[in-house]
């Protein structure tokens, strides 16, 4: 049965006093109208108007909040700030209200979560609470108004806040306002209508008050620069820079757009020294703390590694750009680490507000650090004993988290000892239990830093099961103190660490504690953003990826065409668990943002929940895949996460299936899609293919099980963070960064999920407007015909930019889809062929944002006949060439400018045979070059013409011609008696004359025996009486020799010899 109490109450819009050069801001308030819900045990209430939450503390009582900001000057000094609330009307008493306490957190976490532990059941109830029954015993149990007060001072925020932008920027294509900030500073208040007495079960509403603010003011420490300012940064490397061959590009764009930009590198910040560690995150933030300011700074976009600085883990990697590792959950036994980009948004918190080294802890600055005033704070100890309940004869798993030193004794028995000094850390035993009492004594020791001692238990059956006990703190109704009292165990603390010294009694619920520091709270880490950030992942060095990602941003920014498509919204949601099935959300977006935006949605749900009935269910990743393929401006999700998949909906692998020339926004509202340290982790596989700007948590992140609130701008749970970022970019029209930016600005505190969700992508992108750059027109001119070994002079001097943009080019000359030339300012190029072609050449040119154009012509190269050089013969008897016995060898040299070409040779000795020669070439541009021989013997006397023909692998044809003469006998006598009397007289054994006569009568003899065919008297006559006057250097003697010069001696006999031997073929 539902029960209402309805109460009315005139309502209020809360309104910002004008507080210029004010010192005291009066700040009236009331009551909005509301509704207490009874649902069977418990009471609900809910607001009448829209901008509460409820108190986010998971097991203490459910109450309505709402954050209060309130502008205030530049000049506040924030220590000054004080605050009294004055009663206009009287305080209204509602009895008998049994209020709902708050559920715990769970984290979107999927089973396939690489090395996190995953545990479906894991509730998370926040630290040091009793819970007993989802009750916050320390609240619940006490006999006092929870809160204390109606209204509290939150931490201050200072911020830069959009001041020119919305709706009206989608109204031309292309019409984008230049952005203009302000930065703002806001003093927080959390305002409670209600506050509660659990015990008296008494709600205690204020109807009507007004809240006095007094603060003081001094000088602005900041001045701007009157200088150059530089609006929007991009944070890299040196190598990136020397790599990249689109960051120039992207530079141009974002010039283009209005920005001035700025290319910040190790060079820039690497000598800087920032907070301590001092790493490389620290020394970027210390950058940007010093000239946000004066150079006015708007954006950042981070390009590098992200691997962050684990400070838990001193060998780890460290990115060359990372993301700042922060420990959100530092006293948290699991799920503790948050990577985080927002390290270099708010550049005006300290994030290690307590100064020891480990950032973003979830803990105020003077949270107390010993457990009482008499016990110092660092070197103690305690012990607990007494008594634990075990409900059931089954098996439990006991669970210590601590820092330092602990042990525990079941039933007398040590069964963790960890007594060393050491960091947080886990502890296990797991043994069977009876049901009933067993002695229990925990012992713990604290000697330096902080000190954490947490006592859990758990029964190992599964959920569901009659025995089931889940991960918990040991609830005080199963402790008994050392008189076997329920309510807790019996502590005794020492001033020492060895259980000597000054000491303590008392009696302590439950073991949960934490004596140690964080850095939440004024001048902590603030959701306010100086600067909107995004980031561009590389991964081992991969610049060509990086170089994708930049043009394809640059086109998605400067698309001239149709952008209609991006009016359309896909929205997957898959449960959560069996009481979360994340169709609110989906039902949120689209009706209160999509639909008055003017976008299609498409929702894919786990069912028909009938209402609401989705486009398409169940919600799986083939249904998710195959209707993303379709092409959509904006995906939003909810389900659980690992590194590389979103349960039932997406993973890496399936990326590239997507139409990557219509990449969406995303916000990926699920556990570790956005995982830094994995180079394929989900965010950055849809930023390379498939997605423009993706949102993704780098750890786990956090949702409010069985909570279907999306409508609480001052919650950090999943789906109110999806829900403000979404509405920034669709209904605000924000950028993503900005948008962002915006969403996390209203959460009070830094929680974990503000550092989770980082932006890939560029923070000044936007989803509906885009500044049109047409692509540039190629002219390759053409066609073109030349000769091999020809240069052609390729022209593109015709092509043209429709912005006017210079241009660069560079060609394909064979359309083969390699790039022959590199980028060049020069439209021209040349080439020369070393064989003939017909083919395509093309030629691409781009602009100043890398956007480009093709063009293709032709081009004949035309094959060029060999030229024969010359030919030439080696004879074995210079004077004469006789028939049979001389065996000619003929020489030929070519030459082809198409030096690809292959040749073949052919002699043809015009006797009737014909030879291929053998032949070898050179193909070494500019030429092709050869030689090539042959050997012929020739059997008749006569005159003969050599042909020479070069004929190449195209039919070109080059030849030469040489005259060749075979002597009969006659002529070689003829011959041989011309050499002897041509010869010098200093030849011959005086009288020269003498001598030349006696050879001339002798041959005048062998004509008379030529004539008588008397070849064997010719032979004889030869060998017998010319032979003899000319060998004396080939037989040693030489006392009848008439010819004395050894060199003619040899030519004489060589010549004699070669006419013996062809008169003796003729015998």
């Amino acid at each position: 049965m539902m029960k209402i109490i309805a109460v009315t109450i005139a309502l209020l819009s809360i309104t910002l006093p004008s507080i210029a050069g004010a010192e005291t801001i009066n700040y009236p308030i009331e009551t909005d109208g509301y509704k207490i819900i009874t649902d069977q045990e418990f009471h609900r209430i809910y607001m009448g108007t829209p901008g509460y939450g409820v108190i986010e503390s998971p097991g203490d009582p459910a109450l309505p909040e709402k954050m209060l900001e309130l502008l205030v000057p530049q000049d506040i000094n924030w220590s000054s700030v004080r605050f009294t609330v004055e009663i206009i009307n009287e305080l209204e008493v509602i009895p008998n209200i049994n209020l709902i306490p708050n559920l715990p957190l769970k984290p979107g976490l999927a089973a396939n979560a690489i090395d996190l532990g995953y545990d479906p059941d894991y509730e998370d109830w926040g630290v040091e609470k009793n819970i007993v029954n989802g009750k916050n015993m320390y609240v619940y149990g006490r006999n006092a108004n929870f809160p204390g007060q109606h209204v509290e001072l939150l931490p201050y925020t200072e911020r830069k806040v959009p001041i020119q932008t919305g709706p009206d920027l989608y109204a031309v294509q292309g019409t984008t306002p230049i952005d203009a900030f302000g930065e703002n500073k806001y003093l927080r208040l959390a305002y409670r209508p209600f506050i509660y007495n659990p015990v008296s079960k008494e709600l205690t509403l204020i109807t009507k008050a007004n809240i006095i603010i007094t603060y003081d003011r001094y000088p602005i420490n900041g001045i701007k620069s009157a200088g150059v300012t530089h609006d929007y940064v991009i944070i890299t490397t040196n190598d990136i820079v020397s790599n990249s061959t689109k960051l120039d590009s992207f530079v141009y764009l974002k010039e283009f757009q209005g920005h001035n930009v700025k290319v910040v590198t190790e060079t820039n910040f690497g000598d800087l020294t920032g907070q301590a560690p001092d790493g490389r995150a620290e020394k970027i933030r210390k950058w940007l703390i010093d000239n946000y300011n004066t150079l006015e700074i708007d954006y950042v976009l981070l390009i590098g590694d992200p691997n962050p600085d684990d400070p838990t883990n001193p060998s780890d990697s460290v990115g060359d750009i990372p993301m700042k590792m922060c420990l959100p959950r530092y006293f948290s036994w699991n799920h503790r680490e948050s990577p985080t980009d927002y390290f270099y948004a708010d550049l005006t918190g300290n994030w290690d507000l307590d100064n020891d080294q480990y950032f973003g802890e979830d803990l105020d600055p003077s949270h107390i650090k010993s457990p009482d005033p008499s016990i110092g704070e660092d070197t103690f100890s305690a012990n607990w004993t007494g008594k634990i309940m075990c409900d059931y004869n089954e098996t439990y798993k006991f669970h210590t988290f601590s820092d330092d030193g602990v042990r525990l004794y079941i039933d007398g028995s040590l069964v963790i000892d960890n007594w060393a000094e050491h960091l947080p850390a886990n502890d296990y035993w797991t043994q069977s239990m009876t049901a009933g009492k067993h002695d229990i004594t925990l012992e713990f020791r604290e000697n330096t830093t902080d000190g954490i001692i947490q006592l859990f238990w758990q029964t190992t059956v599964s959920k569901g099961h009659s025995h089931y006990v889940g991960h918990q703190i040991i609830p005080s109704d199963h402790l008994y103190d050392a008189s076997n009292v329920v309510g807790g165990l019996s502590g005794t603390y020492y001033d020492n660490s060895d259980f000597t010294g000054t000491s303590i009694t008392r009696k302590d619920a439950v073991i949960n504690f934490i004596w140690g520091t964080g850095d939440q709270g004024a001048g902590g880490p603030d959701t306010g953003a100086e600067v909107f950030v995004g980031r561009i992942p590389v991964y081992n060095d991969d610049y060509a990826k990086l170089d994708d990602i930049l043009q394809k941003i640059i086109e998605y920014e400067t698309d001239p065409g149709d952008i209609s498509w991006r009016s359309s919204i896909l929205l997957p949601m898959e449960p959560m668990d069996e009481n979360t099935p994340c169709a609110h959300l989906g039902e949120g977006i689209r009706n209160d943002l999509a639909n008055p935006a003017g976008f299609t949605s498409y929702r894919i749900y786990e069912e028909d929940y009938n209402p609401p009935t989705p486009e398409l269910w169940p919600c799986n990743k083939n249904n998710v895949k195959n209707e993303w393929k379709n092409g959509y401006g904006m995906v939003v999700w909810a389900t659980h996460g690992s590194q590389t998949s979103a349960s039932d909906i997406f993973d890496s692998s399936l990326t590239t299936q997507l139409n990557d020339t219509k990449p969406a926004f995303t916000f990926q509202t699920s556990c570790l899609t956005g995982y830094p340290e994995y180079d394929d982790n989900l965010a950055y596989a849809l930023l390379k293919h498939g997605g423009i700007a993706t949102v993704g948590a780098s750890r786990v992140s956090w949702y409010s099980g069985g909570n279907w609130t999306t409508y609480d701008p001052t919650s950090g749970v999943y789906h109110p963070t999806a829900y403000y970022y979404t509405k920034g970019v669709i209904s605000d029209g924000f950028p993503a960064g900005v948008a962002l930016a915006q969403q996390k600005a209203p959460i009070p505190k830094m929680g974990m999920n503000e550092m989770d969700f980082n932006l890939y992508g560029d923070p000044d992108c936007y989803l509906l407007s885009t500044f049109p750059n047409s692509p540039p027109t190629a002219d390759a001119n053409g066609p073109y015909v030349a000769d091999e070994g020809t240069a052609i002079t390729f022209n593109a001097s015709g092509s043209s930019d429709p912005e006017g943009d210079s241009l660069e080019y560079r060609w394909d000359l064979n359309n083969n889809g390699v790039w022959d030339t590199d980028w060049s300012n020069d439209p021209t190029t040349s080439n020369t062929w070393g064989d003939d072609y017909s083919g395509e050449v093309k030629v691409e040119v781009r602009d100043m944002l890398g956007l480009t154009g093709v063009d293709i012509t032709s081009v004949i190269v035309n094959n060029v006949e060999p030229t024969v050089n010359n030919i030439s013969m080696d004879q074995p008897n210079p004077q004469f060439i006789l028939p049979i016995v001389h065996t000619l060898t003929f020489n030929g040299s070519f030459i082809d400018p198409g030096w690809l070409d292959t040749h073949t040779s052919l002699w043809d000795f015009d006797d009737g045979t014909i030879v291929n020669g053998t032949l070898t070439e050179e193909h070494d541009e500019p030429n092709a070059t050869g030689n090539t021989t042959a050997e012929q013997v020739y059997s008749e006397p006569g005159v003969y013409t050599v042909n020479l023909t070069i004929t190449d692998d195209d039919g070109g044809v080059g030849t030469a011609t040489m005259q060749v003469i075979v002597v009969d006998a006659e002529g070689a006598k003829h011959d041989l008696n011309d050499y002897i009397q041509n010869l010098p007289n200093d030849a011959f054994k005086k009288p020269a004359d003498q001598r030349k006569n006696a050879f001339a009568n002798k041959f005048n003899a062998i004509d008379e025996m030529f004539e008588a065919d008397n070849y064997h008297g010719a032979i004889s006559k030869l060998q017998n009486e010319v032979r003899p006057k000319a060998d004396g250097y080939v037989d040693g003697n030489m006392n009848d020799d008439w010819i004395i010069d050894p060199v003619v001696q040899a030519e004489i006999c060589m010549k004699i010899d070669d006419l013996t031997a062809y008169l003796e073929t003729l015998l």
